[in-house]
């Protein structure tokens, strides 16, 4: 979110590189969180979200767009709703 909509990362950089798309695990140079702790970060991932964007509207057009599965989602309101959608799916709920 933060390329998209101008957040502050919430990850840290050795996070996010290990998580990029077209990252893989052997090409990693660090130990991997735990299961335990990317479902700590992922939780807390909502509070940070919140806490930068409660004060923007949601049709307020994000810095570039995303494309996925020829899907343009050009607002703040249409990718916050394809994270939740991916967290969901990512946990089960």
């Amino acid at each position: 979110m933060h390329n998209f909509v101008g957040l502050s990362p919430y990850l840290s950089e050795e996070h996010l590189t290990m998580f990029k798309s077209g990252s893989k695990p052997s090409d990693w140079q660090v130990q991997p969180p735990s299961l335990e702790q990317l479902a700590s970060l992922l939780k807390g991932q909502l509070e940070h979200i919140k806490s930068q964007l409660e004060t923007r509207n949601l049709e307020e057009k994000a810095n570039k767009p995303l494309s996925v599965y020829g899907n343009d989602m050009e607002s703040i309101g249409e990718l916050l709703n394809f994270a939740f959608i991916m967290k969901g799916s990512i946990l089960g709920i």
